[in-house]
């Protein structure tokens, strides 16, 4: 930028005026589990509309909720193998189609990760995060409101429950055994309900 007064003089100039942009907000953005198996080996799709145009080969930023860990994912578009990067156990880059991708055309396509291991609860997961990034620059992004909910649970592989005494109306203690093949945090909590006889 440059001033000149009336007499064609060069006054003050500036050689660099920086502009900082903020990434939009993709308005619809939505993802599915193929289980909804607590536990359960799943195919995450993801349906993500832009409002940008997206250069070939721009990259989906995906962060998972922290209830997932993912190793040996895969990531498909329209059924045929991606590049999908994990960054770390809840941070994944999958390449986008290698082609341009006009503005709200990105929703037209299948969008899917492989080999993700369902949370280990029926409760609502926080939200997964969600950027587009297109010629090196973030673009569009959301962080809030897409969340998945498992709504089956899993069940013991054994389970056995042995009382110290099979005397009616005797003071017993119970012995709980049990095996499942999902792994369990720290700090869980294990809900028993007794039914007792009428």
């Amino acid at each position: 930028m440059s001033s000149y007064s009336s007499t064609n003089i060069q006054l003050e100039y500036s050689n660099s005026l920086p502009i900082s942009y903020t990434s939009v907000k993709i308005l619809n953005a939505q993802v599915t589990a193929s289980s909804s198996v607590v536990g359960a080996l799943s195919i995450y799709s993801f349906a993500v509309n832009n409002t940008n145009t997206l250069l070939a080969n721009s990259i989906m930023h995906i962060y998972f909720p922290s209830v997932f860990s993912l190793s040996g994912v895969s990531c498909t578009i329209n059924a045929v193998l991606t590049v999908c990067t994990i960054i770390n156990s809840t941070y994944l880059q999958f390449t986008l189609p290698a082609l341009v991708v006009s503005q709200y055309n990105l929703y037209t396509y299948t969008l899917s990760v492989a080999n993700v291991i369902n949370p280990p609860s029926v409760r609502s997961t926080s939200s997964f995060a969600i950027f587009l990034e297109s010629g090196l620059a973030l673009v569009e992004g959301v962080s809030e409101g897409i969340t998945v909910t498992m709504t089956t649970l899993t069940h013991f592989s054994t389970l056995s429950i042995t009382p110290s005494s099979y005397v009616a109306g005797a003071l017993s203690s119970y012995s709980i055994n049990f095996a499942t093949s999902l792994s369990i945090p720290a700090g869980s909590v294990l809900t028993l309900n007794f039914q007792l006889p009428n």
